[in-house]
């Protein structure tokens, strides 16, 4: 504790502020026929993002695929506006061979949240809510290739694209 103390008057004196290590960022999204989830990216700032995917009110059984897009979908959550998948890597640029390995994320692009974290699936638990959890070595909150600014998307087992959210940090 004394540490702690010494170092934040330190810090005082110099004129800094002490800035927490972590960052947390998420995405909220719902929609009128009641399906509604967050997806948060905590990042403690020990070499990982832990990703964590709660929904509401899924079709029970049903499989969702979810990823995270190049640009942000406004206000307005215009899902038309994504820009598609985010990938600064360029691991996506033949999607005729691209196959994501979660135990070897180099073959994922950033944003195949799917690919690095598996399918959703409706679950048929009475509280209808499904939760997904992972840490991520892959995707980062700061810096060049941040995913905050960024969008994540939600599409059901139809290819059909039924909810779009931006991601931005809350801590």
């Amino acid at each position: 504790m004394l540490p702690k103390i010494i170092l934040a008057a330190l810090a005082a004196v110099a004129g800094t502020q002490i800035v927490s290590a972590r960052w947390i960022s998420e995405a909220k999204m719902s929609c009128p026929s009641g399906k509604e989830g967050t997806f948060k990216f905590d990042d403690p700032h020990n070499g990982f993002v832990e990703v964590t995917i709660t929904f509401k009110n899924l079709i029970p059984g049903a499989q969702y695929n979810y990823f995270i897009d190049k640009h942000s979908v406004g206000a307005i959550k215009d899902c038309t506006k994504s820009g598609g998948l985010f990938d600064p890597k360029g691991v996506f640029s033949n999607p005729d061979t691209y196959s994501c390995k979660a135990d070897n994320i180099k073959t994922c692009a950033v944003g195949d949240l799917t690919g690095r974290g598996g399918v959703l699936v409706g679950t048929n638990d009475p509280s209808r809510v499904t939760t997904l959890v992972w840490k991520d070595k892959g995707i980062v909150l700061r810096g060049t290739n941040s995913v905050n600014g960024k969008s994540v998307v939600l599409y059901d087992n139809n290819e059909n694209l039924i909810l779009c959210s931006d991601i931005v940090r809350v801590q």
